[in-house]
């Protein structure tokens, strides 16, 4: 598991192009769960294979609850994405 913020890209992220290293020469792309996260909870979590975003993502509301899942294959949005309500009181 990395923060997004020990890894490099390269490419654009609005057109499904980008792609993940594990070093600034991009030469190894990463395998694994990328997290962001604050000082208290995780934002968000994805997968990536071979440096592009492959399987499911999980995006959390500010309380650490499920905002939304969606499933991605070569860095773009495949089949049914699900949003949850922010039951926290």
């Amino acid at each position: 598991m990395k923060n997004i913020e020990e890894l490099y890209t390269k490419g654009n992220s609005h057109t499904g192009e980008t792609i993940y290293y594990l070093d600034k020469e991009l030469v190894q792309p990463y395998k694994g769960i990328v997290i962001d996260e604050d000082q208290k909870n995780i934002n968000w979590e994805f997968e990536v294979v071979d440096g592009k975003q492959n399987g499911i993502e999980k995006v959390y509301y500010s309380n650490g609850n499920l905002e939304q899942i969606s499933e991605y294959k070569s860095n773009l949005q495949f089949g049914v994405s699900k949003e949850y309500d922010d039951l926290a009181e």
